[in-house]
């Protein structure tokens, strides 16, 4: 936390991660209450379920990854995709000893940025924009630099550096409707943080 001048502290770090947390430590709260450990936040039942929880997210962004792959390739290239990932990068660091850092939550959440604008581009249906605010939100509400995630469903399908004007211009002239509840929805999902800062920190978009 930062204490600013007028005596307030205010948390350094945005609360997206809250959020994804959450289960875990509602899990780990009710299994303390029903036992003899202490519901303080950090007793061994918080700990477990926050591992446990974190480590389901990363099967499901890796589950996510492979649907994504397998629309997009045949098996075994998906299934070469996913070897790499996961044993020739730092993933399986990450995934295994330090599950509860942001990197693989945000890994899951991106995969689903992916497929859902896969799905957009194939039905245009509003509830797929709908679900891509949710993920879009909550992954700047974790590190407001992911904001830049809106790019993937108005870059999707661009293959060259010629067509990408082109293709921009058509995006935003054929779906100003839909661009418009896509950015409404990631804002309202950043509101809270907005509104925190705004309350302890006196401005509603507050810089470290």
């Amino acid at each position: 936390a930062t204490k600013q001048l007028e005596g307030a502290w205010v948390i350094r770090y945005t609360m997206g991660m809250s959020v994804f947390y959450l289960p875990m430590f509602v899990a780990g709260h009710i299994y303390a209450l029903l036992s003899d450990y202490p519901p303080d936040g950090f007793s061994e039942p918080y700990q477990t379920a926050m591992y446990i929880g974190c480590f389901l997210y990363v099967l499901l962004g890796l589950f996510m990854l492979r649907k994504v792959l397998v629309k997009l390739f045949n098996n075994t290239i998906a299934t070469i995709v996913l070897v790499v990932i996961v044993l020739g990068t730092n993933y399986l660091h990450v995934a295994t000893v330090t599950p509860a850092m942001p990197h693989a939550t945000m890994f899951m959440v991106f995969c689903f940025i992916l497929w859902f604008s896969i799905k957009w581009y194939e039905t245009r249906k509003m509830k797929y924009i709908v679900l891509l605010g949710i993920c879009i939100g909550l992954a700047t509400l974790s590190r407001p630099t992911e904001f830049i995630a809106i790019l993937i469903p108005i870059l999707l399908g661009v293959t060259s550096v010629k067509g990408l004007v082109p293709h921009v211009l058509s995006f935003l002239k054929e779906n100003r409707n839909q661009l418009f509840v896509l950015v409404l929805t990631v804002f309202i999902c950043f509101l809270p943080q907005m509104l925190y800062w705004k309350k302890y920190a006196g401005s509603f978009i507050f810089d470290f």
